[in-house]
């Protein structure tokens, strides 16, 4: 399996991996990673001259930035569909960097050997970056339960496979998936609508987003639409 940071970095990992269910990740992997993510904003607020917020509690920032991960048995990466971050605010973002990897490795995960960023066990994984502008830096810490990028991968393989006999794609291309979303025709989410869009991000590229129609109970892909953001 392979892993990957939204901001420049990549991994390859050994670790096992259960194959994905159909639904989005139980309760009790949820629960996993709001109990990890409060420990160690706890062990963050005990440190002298951090100042420690959660996303929910501070909008201006938008540091939210989840590592990519290709799990077992998939072609492509994976953006989990749901994550949390804590952003950290001190006067020398790479000592803090520096003591948020020592409680993260104190709680149990292992820094990944080809990237600076990324720390993971069996189960989560977060991405630890320098954010923000020169003047207003911050560093923040994007937590994921692995079972949400093995959730969306799943969801994603029906467009993936329509995507792949498409003119667009590209063997050689690395690409990141984010959760689809299927609507009826009157635009209305629905698990049996016909209708459905995907954001196709490509490592050292763009994302773009693709527009897909069922027919007979096929998914086709249609065309897809550039975003701004870029996978790097």
């Amino acid at each position: 399996m392979s892993t990957m940071s939204s901001d420049n970095s990549s991994q390859d990992s050994t670790a096992e991996t259960t194959q994905p269910d159909e639904t989005m990740p139980e309760e009790s992997a949820a629960t996993e990673l709001d109990t990890f993510v409060s420990s160690l904003k706890e062990m963050l607020d005990a440190e002298d001259g951090l100042t420690v917020t959660t996303s929910d509690e501070d909008s201006s920032k938008d540091g939210i930035y989840p590592a990519f991960y290709k799990p077992v048995g998939y072609d492509y990466f994976a953006y989990p569909a749901e994550s949390l971050a804590l952003y950290v605010v001190s006067d020398d973002d790479q000592a803090t960097i520096t003591t948020i990897g020592e409680h993260l490795v104190g709680l149990g995960l292992e820094k990944d050997e080809t990237s600076e960023s990324i720390y993971s066990s069996d189960s989560l994984m977060c991405n630890v970056l320098a954010s923000g502008t020169t003047g207003a830096t911050y560093v923040s810490i994007t937590c994921a339960d692995k079972a949400s990028h093995e959730a969306v991968a799943e969801a994603a393989k029906p467009f993936y496979e329509a995507f792949a006999k498409s003119d667009t794609y590209s063997a050689d291309s690395s690409y990141v998936l984010y959760l689809p979303v299927v609507t009826d025709e009157e635009g209305k989410e629905s698990s049996d609508g016909t209708m459905a869009t995907m954001d196709i991000g490509t490592i050292g590229a763009g994302t773009t987003t693709a527009e897909f129609t069922k027919v007979d109970g096929t998914w086709t892909y249609n065309s897809e639409t550039e975003n701004t953001e870029t996978e790097s």
